[in-house]
């Protein structure tokens, strides 16, 4: 992970990737046709559509958690500038998961999505799903995200700080828009 000078440097990068995953999002969606966004390619896994559904049903699931550590921060006066550290836990988990795959995981069935749906369904929830997150940027400017940690949503034996809670986010979209556009060259009806 590059190394900010402060902690706004930081949460600015966060909020830069969560921009370029909404792009990246944007562009494969206008690429597709609804049958290949809603394919599952014939090597297996999920659809664009299921990929972006995973993110969806992810953000929701992290998002309280996150809200809570910053609400028991702000009443702790657990305040900070940064630089932000990711812990070995934190760096570790950031490294798996960006694409391509160092590490397959198997998902949980709160995470599965239920069924594809269209392109403008997918993409309006996972734009929303980022807008929220880079409201609770703005709003953690003055918290220690280091010194605030959350339990994981994906594994209950899991803890990281908040600064990891929110570099996940677009790390995680990053390997999942991968995997969207790489089912997506391999539908039967590919996008262009």
């Amino acid at each position: 992970m590059p190394r900010d000078r402060d902690g706004a440097g930081q949460l600015e990068r966060i909020a830069r990737q969560l921009a370029e995953a909404d792009a990246r999002l944007l562009r494969l969606a206008a690429s597709c046709t609804d049958r290949a966004w809603t394919s599952r390619p014939p090597s297996g896994g999920w659809s664009p559509s299921e990929c972006v559904q995973h993110l969806v049903l992810s953000v929701d699931a992290l998002l309280p958690r996150v809200d809570a550590a910053m609400r028991d921060g702000r009443d702790g006066q657990v305040v900070g500038a940064g630089p932000f550290t990711a812990g070995l836990l934190g760096r570790v988990l950031l490294w798996a998961i960006e694409p391509p795959y160092r590490i397959r995981t198997r998902t949980g069935e709160a995470f599965e999505p239920a069924a594809a749906r269209s392109p403008s369904d997918d993409v309006a929830a996972l734009l929303a799903r980022h807008a929220a997150v880079r409201e609770q940027l703005v709003a953690a400017q003055d918290l220690a995200l280091d010194r605030l940690t959350i339990v994981s949503p994906f594994a209950a034996r899991v803890r990281y700080n908040l600064y990891v809670a929110l570099a996940l986010v677009p790390t995680h979209a990053r390997r999942h828009l991968w995997q969207a556009e790489r089912a997506s060259g391999v539908a039967g009806d590919a996008c262009r």
